[in-house]
This record gives C-alpha cells, sequence and structure tokens, in this order.
C-alpha cells in the first residue's frame, strides 16, 4: 500500500544546514509511526551539510540549481496529500514557503501551519489559505494523521495484542516509549479473569482533540 505523503515546507535560505534539518528530521520519524512519509525539501543534499548560511541555490549542484529546487519542491508539494508548515521562529520572510503554500492552495492540498502569534509571515491570505493553524510540532502531526486518515504504527513501538486491537489496547510492551509519544494514555488496571496480565499493563490511545475533529483553526 503507498503511503500518504506529508511535505515539510519552512524557511531554509539564510539559515544554517541543523536550523533546517533538525525538526524535519523530528517530524519525519514521529509521521514515520503513522505510515506518513515525510518529504524533506532538503533529502539527498548532505553535501550542504557543513553549510551555516543556506543560499537559495547552488549551480555547482544540479539538484540544488535554481530549477532543480524549484522543480523538486513544486513536484513535491503536487505529489504530497497534505503540506505541514513550520514558520516557528522566523525572523524574516520565507519567500519560497510562500510560493509552496500558494500552490498547495490552488492545488486544493490541506495545508497546517506552525506559526506562533506575532510571527512575521502573518497575513490575511496565508491565514486563510491553511485550514488548520497551531503553534507546536505535536499538534500539526496529530492533524496531519487526522487528514489522511492513517493509524499509529504500534508494531514500531511496542508489541500488539491483535485481539485488543478493536478495544484499542496495547500491551505493556515499551509502556513508557508509548506514553512519551502522546499517541496513548495510561489508564487505572482492571481485573481480567481471562487475561490478568492485560489488567496490570493497560494503556488507552488518546481521542484526538476536538478543535481537530471539528477542523477549527486553533492559533
Amino acid at each position: 500500500m503507498c503511503k500518504s505523503r506529508c511535505y515539510l515546507a519552512g524557511p531554509i535560505t539564510g539559515l544554517g544546514w541543523k536550523d533546517c534539518t533538525d525538526w524535519r528530521d523530528g517530524v519525519e520519524e514521529k509521521l514515520s509511526n503513522y505510515g506518513i512519509l515525510g518529504l524533506s525539501p532538503l533529502r539527498g543534499t548532505n553535501y550542504l551539510s557543513q553549510e551555516q548560511c543556506l543560499k537559495d541555490n547552488y549551480n555547482e549542484h544540479v539538484m540544488s540549481t535554481a530549477k532543480g529546487i524549484t522543480y523538486r519542491d513544486m513536484n513535491d508539494v503536487r505529489q504530497s496529500d497534505v503540506i505541514l508548515v513550520n514558520l516557528l521562529g522566523a525572523q524574516k520572510v520565507s519567500i519560497g514557503t510562500m510560493l509552496e503554500i500558494s500552490a498547495a492552495f490552488v492545488l486544493n492540498k490541506p495545508i497546517v501551519l506552525v506559526m506562533e502569534e506575532g510571527n512575521i509571515h502573518t497575513h490575511a491570505m496565508v491565514m486563510t489559505m491553511c485550514g488548520w493553524i497551531v503553534q507546536d510540532l505535536e499538534k500539526a502531526i496529530e492533524i496531519v494523521a487526522y487528514i489522511t486518515g492513517a493509524s499509529y504504527d504500534l508494531h514500531k513501538v511496542g508489541k500488539l495484542a491483535a485481539k485488543y486491537i478493536k478495544e484499542e489496547i496495547l500491551y505493556k510492551d515499551h509502556r513508557q516509549e508509548l506514553i512519551d509519544s502522546g499517541i496513548v494514555e495510561e489508564i487505572k488496571p482492571r481485573e481480567n479473569k481471562k487475561d490478568p496480565e492485560i489488567g496490570e499493563s493497560m494503556l488507552s490511545i488518546k481521542p484526538l482533540s476536538d478543535e481537530i475533529i471539528q477542523g477549527e483553526m486553533v492559533r
């Protein structure tokens, strides 16, 4: 089955390599737990890993020329099921990101924007084009999963008790990892005569928050 794809948009020009890749790597990993493929515009460009101030193009690298970047990124937007835009802490307007938002909007792609109040990108058109606006990446990831209809891939973080899938109950393997993921919460033990161990290690999948289910814009 083909994975859902999420393009990870956000400022690059003028930032250091790690500033651009650290958050994307983290989001990619968390999206993978839902079976969603995160697409970074910097994938396959490790030749830029020593850059402290990234330029908008590099003519010496075929995938980083002006045309290479434009065609690759716009193709990613077109091929993706949803766009996650991270503008947290932006100090100057990211022209490329604004163009990607515009392209996604024209293509009827759902856009999840992560941006704090007073961000330099605050503008009526930007706010209108983005269907969901939140202030932290964790919430954005949850929204992306909801939009794509993805379910958390529990096999990546613990052993799933197959006969309890319908009840949304998990075994105790990797308990702390599951809790730290934010996807599950501990619930009080209960007796289970057929399988006493279940009562000792019960976790429950958290429901999505109301504002996500209703598709409200959270600022």
